[in-house]
C-alpha cells in the first residue's frame, strides 16, 4: 500500500487539466515529499541497514539516465496522447480490479474472502468513475459539458441495468457463472488496454 500512490494521485490530478509539465512535476514533488516522510519508519524498522544502503548506492548512478529518458519522453510526446494514455492506464487497473473482485465472488465460498473482494471492488469505482468524467470532461468543449457528461452517465446507466437484467436471468441457482465471465471480460479488456493503449486509443 505503502508504494501504490500513482493511480490514486493520478485520479485526483487528472480532472486538474494540469499542464503536462506541471502535471510530471507536480507528481514528482508529491513521491519525494512521500519518499522524504518514509525514511523515519524506515529506520526505525531497521530498513536502513549498511547491506541495503550499499544497494541503493549500487542503483544510484542509473538515475540520472532514468531522468534523461523521462525527459527525452516527456519533450516528444503529445499533451493530449499523454493524457489520454493515463486515463486509458487507470480505467485499465480499475478493470482488472473488477475481474479479480468479480471472478474471485464467483469462485469463493468463504465468506470472509468473499466480503474482501466486495471491499475490493469498491476499488474498481474509484479508479473508474472520476476518471471517466474527467475524460469526458478533456474530450468536449465548455459548452457541450453538461449534454456530455448526460450521455456519458445515460450510457454507463443503461449498461448497468442490461448487466442487472443478464446476470438475474443467468443466476441458475448459485449466481457463479455470470461473476465469473464479467470477471473474464473485464479482465481481457483491461490487459488490453494495459500492454497496448495506443492500440486501443480512438485515432487522433
Amino acid at each position: 500500500v505503502a508504494h501504490s500512490g500513482g493511480p490514486p494521485l493520478a485520479i485526483y490530478l487528472l480532472p486538474q487539466r494540469l499542464d503536462k509539465t506541471v502535471f510530471a512535476g507536480t507528481s514528482a514533488i508529491v513521491f519525494m515529499l512521500c519518499n522524504i516522510a518514509k525514511q523515519v519508519p524506515y529506520l526505525y524498522l531497521g530498513v536502513l541497514e549498511p547491506r541495503n544502503l550499499a544497494a541503493i548506492a549500487a542503483a544510484a548512478p542509473v538515475v540520472p539516465l532514468g531522468v534523461w529518458i523521462g525527459r527525452r519522453f516527456h519533450d516528444r510526446i503529445d499533451e493530449a496522447r499523454l493524457y489520454l494514455w493515463c486515463h486509458l492506464l487507470l480505467v485499465a487497473i480499475g478493470l482488472l480490479v473488477f475481474a479479480v473482485a468479480y471472478s474471485g465472488l464467483g469462485l469463493t465460498e468463504d465468506h470472509l474472502a468473499a466480503w474482501l473482494l466486495i471491499g475490493g471492488y469498491g476499488a474498481y469505482t474509484g479508479l473508474t468513475d472520476g476518471v471517466g468524467k474527467a475524460w469526458v470532461s478533456r474530450l468536449l468543449p465548455a459548452e457541450s459539458q453538461g449534454t456530455g457528461q448526460g450521455i456519458f452517465q445515460g450510457v454507463l446507466g443503461a449498461g448497468v441495468l442490461v448487466a442487472g437484467l443478464w446476470a438475474g436471468f443467468a443466476w441458475n441457482g448459485d449466481g457463479h457463472l455470470p461473476l465469473v465471465v464479467s470477471g473474464m471480460v473485464a479482465g481481457v479488456i483491461g490487459l488490453v488496454l494495459l500492454v497496448s493503449p495506443d492500440r486501443a486509443a480512438p485515432a487522433a
